[in-house]
């Protein structure tokens, strides 16, 4: 092999590699200025969204303060009271308001469009979130019925550093969209 076949090779294999590492410089680039993009004029929520007042509080979120075993006690203990004082278990009353979505994404496809039936389908589910906030509203009061004052007063801490953590994240999204 001569020299000269070995300096043809060089050459093309550099050239190459520039071409492969502009690219992907390039690549890199473009994710980069697309992702600044999105941090400072986030999408817009969907309109079907509605976030008015508070937000809900999830009873597995707010043990998260107590160790492991003592919140799976509570938990199941305030589930069996609920589900004695009431009739209905929440879970199975969540699996029940999903179906009924489902259902009412099916009717809302059908071409022509059964309005009856979809109002039907609306009122079902508005029942069942009813229901599910009334078994909600249950659950947490015999969670808190459960807990001891020390653990009352751990979980209070913990849900006020988290609204606290919330309300100063919705201030700097705000102040993002505004410069």
């Amino acid at each position: 092999m001569s020299t000269s076949e070995t300096k043809a090779h060089k050459p093309d294999r550099w050239v190459w590699a520039l071409i492969v590492s502009i690219a992907l410089n390039g690549l890199l680039i473009g994710f980069l200025l697309a992702s600044q993009g999105r941090k400072v004029n986030p999408p817009d929520r969907p309109t079907a969204v509605i976030t008015v007042g508070a937000d809900t509080t999830n009873p597995n979120r707010m043990l998260r303060a107590l160790e492991p075993k003592r919140r799976r006690q509570i938990m199941h203990k305030a589930l069996k009271e609920v589900r004695k004082q009431n009739g209905h278990n929440p879970r199975a009353l969540l699996r029940e308001l999903r179906a009924a979505k489902a259902q009412a994404m099916r009717i809302a496809a059908q071409e022509p469009l059964d309005i009856p039936a979809l109002e039907n389908a609306m009122q079902t589910m508005r029942a069942l979130r009813e229901n599910l906030a009334v078994q909600g509203d249950a659950l947490m009061i015999e969670i808190m019925k459960q807990m001891t004052p020390e653990e009352r007063r751990a979980v209070a801490t913990k849900m006020r550093h988290q609204r606290g953590r919330k309300a100063e994240r919705r201030q700097n999204r705000k102040r993002m969209q505004d410069e």
